[in-house]
């Protein structure tokens, strides 16, 4: 993605998404083809290509770590645990719990969290109404 000045934003995008494909029948419209997400991995990278963040859902007997949607943030917190000890928390090494995330989400995420030059003008509107289809999809 491109920073508001037309070069590099110094940040990199990493997407892997497994999907199936499935045909269901209906007795109204018959045979349909319908596509299920079965895994994403949506990584942030620095221009050192150091991982910031990454959004996991990995469920199954294929995939390290546990089943539910959940996120590493690539950085480390400062707890105060008593009146006069501090334990540092490591991020990168919890599964910290989200539901799943959806790429339109993270897109949106990108271009108002962190600054990324968004490719088209419409690029709230794409990204509602594919919010939108992936919803109608996941509730069916």
């Amino acid at each position: 993605m491109a920073a508001a000045t037309g070069g590099p934003s110094g940040y990199f995008f990493s997407l892997t998404h497994i999907v199936e494909s499935m045909t269901t029948k209906s007795a109204k419209i018959g045979p349909r083809q319908q596509v299920a997400t079965r895994m994403y991995e949506y990584r942030l990278l620095d221009y050192h290509n150091r991982e910031l963040l990454v959004y996991h859902w990995q469920p199954g007997q294929g995939f390290a770590g546990p089943d539910p949607p959940h996120l590493h943030v690539s950085a480390a917190l400062d707890a105060q645990i008593d009146a006069l000890s501090q334990r540092q928390i490591q991020l990168d090494k919890r599964h910290l719990a989200t539901g799943r995330v959806s790429l339109p989400a993270v897109v949106r995420m990108l271009i108002t969290e962190f600054g990324i030059a968004p490719l088209r003008h419409d690029w709230r509107a794409i990204l509602d109404r594919t919010e939108t289809a992936v919803e109608e999809l996941e509730t069916r």
